[in-house]
């Protein structure tokens, strides 16, 4: 990502839930990990979180552009995980995205599993 992209700061506002719905509509409702549209089941409202691309604690901006629409169990598996790292030329927000996802699909199918094993039929709406 590119640190001089020029669009406000979350923190100063002191509101980050106004970003929420500005992220949330850009997204159309869908979340760009597990690809879950919350417009299509309340239950997956409660589950949506703000979630940075590039984590903070690896020096990713606090900017809208750095910021995705996610769920609770998408953003759990990520982690402290950093999209960015390893890479030699900057990548777009979609490339960056795009390789989170590549990221938690062996994972999210490994949680599924996991979880299938203690109740067996999981409610799987937040992973």
């Amino acid at each position: 990502m590119d640190g001089n992209i020029a669009t406000p700061k979350i923190a100063p506002n002191g509101k980050p839930g106004d970003w929420f719905w500005v992220i949330a509509l850009r997204s159309g409702g869908v979340r760009v990990y597990c690809g879950l549209d919350a417009t299509q089941d309340p239950r997956l409202l409660s589950c949506m979180r703000m979630e940075h691309i590039i984590p903070l604690c690896c020096d990713g901006p606090d900017v809208l552009e750095n910021l995705a629409l996610g769920c609770a169990g998408c953003n759990a598996m990520k982690g402290k995980w950093n999209p960015a790292a390893d890479t030699i030329a900057p990548l777009t927000r979609e490339q960056l995205i795009e390789k989170v996802r590549m990221y938690l699909e062996p994972r999210r199918a490994y949680y599924a599993a996991w979880v299938k094993s203690f109740s067996g039929a999981p409610d799987l709406a937040c992973i």
